[in-house]
């Protein structure tokens, strides 16, 4: 194999990758909004997350099909098995990730209207439904009218925005002399209705980060001044550094695409580019979900619940797979059948234990109670019975030591009840959730 085709094979695996990790983080902040959603802890920066991770499924979905979705037979494109339906298919999920970029705008323009204007959640409500409205219109309404003119074809390691041939007629800024058979003017299609708007977006975000943290800035030196607003600070200063991480996501997520898309409009590919732009475009949902999860630990507790649980039902699939069912129920049995025996053992102890104890202050009652009438027999009984001491360290009174021991035997036997039954119920519930 030789160093092309080693490069195109890295091309078509890579994004299949980063997909599939993407994918996942995705639903899991998707998942957590909408419970975050009904116990009143929804926040307009969440909805902006969720509308984005919708986005961004489907356009790491396109990544992930990479080049299965090509023409069949198409040159130098290893794993090619597709048809002109399946590569309109995959670059209309592509041109739908158009929303990821607008829906940063809008994490960033909720971050400033909070910070640096000072708006509630109630009010940035009222205007989300029109700002949602806009990039589901713009996202999903380019992504339709490019299907009609035969703009979808295969680029790279997908199919997006390019003519066929590649570098035909005017699909590239610079003409070719060879006529295209579709996606004639590809290139400024793509810029107009693609990388137009995500240039517009990577400056408002930046601009929009530096007033914020101007603004934090300015509110810090005047709280020093007079020593006051530390928890305004503090508060302000988390904020900012959250909108300044999903900022940083979003430039390591569309930066290197930007820079190959312009290279191959102007017939200057670069591989380090084209590998890059596969790599870090399909994972802005494992970089979202890095800065979602970072400023709250009930999160990140749930999150690695989350993943124990998936390790553990794949490690019992990949068994059950492996035709491994009599070692499952060979361990569960063994589980289960060490647990009764620790709970009957532990139930035996307990019951001589209390037996034991119990006939022992039975039997101390009984002799406290012969001594007690012997000595009423004898001629100084009238003397005696009020001084006499009970044997063996008993404590009780001579008149009530008969009745007293029975009451403690009684009351140890129920207590020694009670320890047997929480010890019980304790190894019925380890064998259950064996």
């Amino acid at each position: 194999m030789g160093n092309a085709d080693s490069q195109f094979v890295a091309l078509a695996i890579v994004p299949k990758v980063t997909a599939s990790i993407s994918i996942p983080c995705q639903f899991w902040i998707i998942k957590q909004v909408i419970i975050d959603h009904r116990e009143k802890r929804g926040k307009a920066t969440s909805r902006a997350l969720f509308g984005m991770g919708c986005v961004d499924i489907c356009a790491s979905f396109g990544w992930f099909l990479s080049t299965w979705a090509a023409p069949a037979g198409t040159p130098d494109v290893p794993f090619a098995s597709g048809t002109t339906g399946t590569c309109s298919f995959q670059g209309f999920l592509l041109q739908l990730a158009i929303g990821a970029p607008m829906y940063n705008c809008l994490l960033s323009l909720f971050y400033l209207l909070q910070i640096m204007y000072g708006w509630s959640e109630v009010r940035l409500r009222k205007l989300e439904p029109v700002l949602h409205s806009l990039v589901l219109i713009f996202s999903v309404g380019t992504s339709i009218v490019l299907l009609p003119l035969g703009l979808y074809n295969h680029i790279g390691a997908v199919c997006w925005v390019m003519g066929l041939p590649q570098g035909c007629g005017n699909s590239n800024y610079q003409p070719g002399d060879e006529p295209c058979e579709r996606g004639d003017f590809a290139w400024l299609y793509g810029v107009s209705l693609f990388y137009g708007p995500l240039w517009c977006c990577i400056v408002f975000t930046t601009f929009a980060m530096a007033l914020i943290y101007r603004n934090v800035k300015r509110t810090e030196d005047r709280s020093s001044t007079y020593n006051i607003g530390y928890s305004y600070n503090t508060r302000s200063r988390e904020v900012w550094l959250q909108a300044l991480l999903y900022t940083a996501a979003f430039y390591i997520t569309w930066l290197p695409s930007t820079l190959w898309s312009i290279t191959q409009w102007f017939g200057v590919p670069m591989f380090w580019l084209d590998l890059l732009a596969t790599i870090c475009e399909p994972a802005q949902g494992l970089l979202n979900l890095l800065v979602f999860i970072r400023p709250r630990k009930d999160l990140r507790m749930q999150l690695r619940q989350d993943i124990t649980m998936l390790l553990s039902c794949g490690q019992i699939s990949r068994l059950r797979c492996c035709g491994n069912d009599d070692q499952i129920t060979s361990e569960i049995n063994t589980e289960v059948g060490n647990a009764v025996t620790s709970s009957t053992s532990i139930t035996t102890q307990e019951g001589q234990k209390r037996h034991t104890s119990a006939d022992r202050a039975v039997n101390n009652s009984l002799r406290t109670t012969e001594h007690r009438l012997s000595l009423l027999n004898s001629p100084d009984s009238d003397d005696d019975a009020d001084t006499a001491e009970p044997i063996e360290g008993s404590k009780l009174s001579p008149k009530t030591e008969e009745g007293d021991g029975r009451q403690v035997a009684n009351d140890y036997d129920r207590s020694a009840e009670e320890k047997e039954e929480e010890s019980w119920e304790e190894n019925v519930c380890m064998t259950e959730n064996v």
